[in-house]
């Protein structure tokens, strides 16, 4: 791969034949859209482990069971411990991924993740109430200049739509909607 530095090197990782079980999965994932930022391969990574209804099971880190299942908990003390053991596991692959990317030299001289922004969060809040109130949002990066590093509450509950347009104007980009509710950018 030619970036146009010679001061990153840009070497595939050797493909791992068969099988992949899911965390050896989500490393070979962190890894190449790592190597895809750092090698200038792509400026934009979509990665869904799963999407809301997928029943993947999480026995591998003690939360046995279909997670749509154990999503609908109906206040049960074990689905709930489940979906805790679910979500920090989740959360230390992202951790995964941003320690790539600051380990990471980027062009120019900055770590990659000074030049990345990543949007992290859920396709629901609460899953036994089919509830999308509250969404956590993580974003972390020094790209387009959005400020890190704090905790932002928005009492007017504003839509994703919002989120994005203030994403896409920060890069530069016009546009003044996003979907359905993306009619101004958050303030």
């Amino acid at each position: 791969i030619d970036t146009g530095s010679s001061s990153v090197a840009c070497v595939p990782p050797k493909r791992t034949e068969g099988k992949l079980d899911d965390v050896t999965r989500h490393a070979v994932l962190a890894e190449l859209i790592a190597l895809a930022f750092q090698c200038n391969v792509t400026s934009v990574v979509s990665m869904m482990w799963g999407n809301m209804t997928s029943n993947r099971n999480y026995a591998f880190i003690g939360a046995s069971g279909g997670h749509h299942d154990i999503s609908h908990h109906n206040d049960n003390p074990d689905n709930l411990a489940k979906l805790k053991k679910i979500g920090k596991w989740e959360i230390d692959q992202l951790a995964v991924l941003l320690t790539k990317l600051k380990a990471l030299p980027d062009s120019d001289g900055r770590t990659v993740l000074d030049n990345t922004l990543v949007f992290y969060s859920s396709d629901i809040s609460d899953g036994d109430a089919h509830n999308h109130d509250d969404m956590p949002v993580l974003l972390a990066g020094g790209g387009a200049g959005f400020s890190m590093g704090r905790h932002v509450e928005f009492p007017e509950k504003p839509h994703f739509g919002q989120l994005f347009l203030s994403i896409a104007n920060a890069y530069g980009s016009p546009i003044t909607t996003f979907c359905e509710n993306g009619k101004t950018p958050l303030g």
